[in-house]
């Protein structure tokens, strides 16, 4: 069996460098994107890659090396001593281009199997129906991937410009051309980090979604098949609308999202997605818009029409109130009152408070956090913009800033 080589996309952890070791019969070489270079003593010959970001340290590696299997890995994995051999395998029987085993998520030290086989199908030979789902990395994990090197210089390498979302875009550009496998009875474990603000992340995504994907394959035929398209074109089309607008809303991206439920309603007017698209506004704070909407001439009915108005108004004054206290200063009541709140309304207008209560507290990494996260709810409030302008300048993260918005405000799709 040939040997393969590695690409760890951030410094190697103590678990991860046990797993290497322990899979070194199988593994001619590692190379690593990280900042800093590796004193790791595991008998594999190491190379750290200088680049500015770690997909074009892979694209580097793919371009240099001459191995017929590349093993991309997050630094953050760890496996059993089998792993490499059953991948290898799994990818010789098959003639696969890409491999993948199941994940173990573990968090606070409780294992979560969260790409089971029993949950999913095996998508081999019917990779183009994961487009239907579109959740391509809820399919297949960006943790740990087999890829074959020749298949990756054929299908274009992977965009440098795509930020951590370079793998699945890399897949969604090949899923008629590639065969990908899962390697059932194999798996990994992932530790995830209790960071649950991957905004940038999810930035990108929607952004793949709208300017790849919806782009580049047939509606019809490739994303929604399941729709009647001949029968009642304005129904199929509203319902493709809304369902992008739905995951689109799950990437926090209400910008878009609510541009994609005005289309559908434009298509074919219809209570559910009238409700999304209020529902759209009232997150990213817009409330006069989210009323406007709450009338008998959309085909609300009065009394719920008035309920729901009478709730987004609550909200509406709860946040003036907690807007005033920010600007006073009453930092000690305001953290009282949070948990409170969220329960309540998790909203763009909740985190644009909740940053500039961690700014003048002289947290500038939090508040950088709740104003980008304010900011991908809403990027056309300029109150929210120029808080995250002004703290990222100060803390040097303006090349996120400036890729958020070029991500949110980017052509979508021709369809729509």
């Amino acid at each position: 069996m040939d040997k393969i080589t590695v690409f760890v996309r951030g410094g190697i952890r103590s678990k991860l460098a046990d797993s290497l070791l322990m899979n070194k019969a199988l593994i001619d070489k590692i190379y690593v994107f990280s900042e800093t270079e590796s004193n790791l003593d595991i008998s594999i010959p190491i190379e750290v890659i200088k680049a500015n970001t770690s997909v074009e340290a892979f694209n580097l590696v793919v371009k240099n090396d001459v191995s017929k299997y590349l093993l991309f890995l997050d630094p953050n994995v760890y496996f059993e001593e089998d792993l490499v051999e059953e991948l290898i395998e799994e990818a010789e029987d098959s003639s696969a281009d890409i491999v993948f085993p199941n994940l173990i998520s573990v968090r606070d030290g409780k294992e979560n199997v969260i790409n089971n086989v029993i949950n999913f199908e095996q998508l081999y030979g019917k990779e183009i129906a994961v487009l239907q789902t579109l959740s391509l990395e809820k399919w297949i994990p960006g943790q740990v991937l087999l890829f074959k090197r020749e298949s990756i210089v054929n299908g274009g390498y992977f965009d440098e410009e795509l930020g951590d979302y370079y793998i699945h875009d890399f897949i969604y550009r090949n899923l008629k051309k590639f065969r990908i496998r899962l390697s059932e009875f194999s798996f990994a474990y992932y530790e995830e980090e209790t960071n649950d603000f991957n905004d940038l992340s999810n930035s990108w995504k929607s952004f793949v979604l709208r300017n790849r994907v919806l782009k580049n394959y047939d509606w019809e035929e490739d994303i929604f098949p399941f729709l009647s398209w001949k029968e009642r074109p304005e129904i199929a089309k509203a319902t493709a609308l809304t369902l992008i607008g739905k995951k689109l809303s799950e990437y926090l991206d209400y910008f878009n999202a609510s541009d994609y439920f005005r289309k559908a309603l434009m298509n074919f007017h219809n209570q559910e997605t009238l409700n999304l698209l209020v529902n759209a506004y009232f997150t990213m704070g817009l409330f006069e818009k989210a009323k406007e909407l709450l009338s008998p001439l959309h085909g609300v009915p009065r009394e719920k029409a008035e309920e729901k108005k009478e709730h987004i108004e609550k909200v509406e004054s709860l946040i003036f109130e907690l807007e005033k206290l920010a600007e006073l200063g009453r930092v000690d009541e305001l953290n009282q009152i949070f948990s409170s709140v969220l329960k309540v309304y998790c909203g763009a207008p909740v985190y644009n408070i909740l940053g500039f209560l961690e700014w003048i507290q002289g947290n500038k990494e939090g508040a950088y956090r709740y104003f980008f996260r304010a900011t991908l709810m809403n990027p056309i409030d300029q109150d929210y913009l120029y808080n995250l302008a002004k703290v990222a300048k100060e803390i040097s993260r303006e090349e996120e800033v400036k890729s958020l918005i070029k991500n949110l405000v980017a052509d979508g799709d021709s369809k729509g």
